[in-house]
């Protein structure tokens, strides 16, 4: 059976909505997805209070041993 122009055009036109339709869906997975690592990182000022933080920590504690790793479960930002 062959096609006519128009039932061409119409599928193309179907194939066409299709395909934009999964690209949207990529590109607001694709944002989503960004936004919940961005959520995962820290912030400049994070880090500047984390190193303040640990400034006076080691002004008290002299001879307290801790590692970076333990420092940071302490300070690690909770999800909001």
């Amino acid at each position: 059976m062959k096609e006519t122009i128009e039932e061409a055009a119409k599928n193309y036109a179907n194939y066409n909505e299709q395909i934009n339709k999964a690209v949207q869906e990529a590109v607001k997975f694709g944002a989503k997805w960004q936004q919940e690592q961005d959520k995962k990182k820290y912030s400049e000022e994070d880090m500047l209070d984390f190193a303040n933080w640990c400034r006076i920590l080691d002004n008290k504690h002299h001879n307290r041993v801790i590692t970076i790793q333990q420092l940071f479960k302490q300070f690690k930002k909770t999800e909001e």
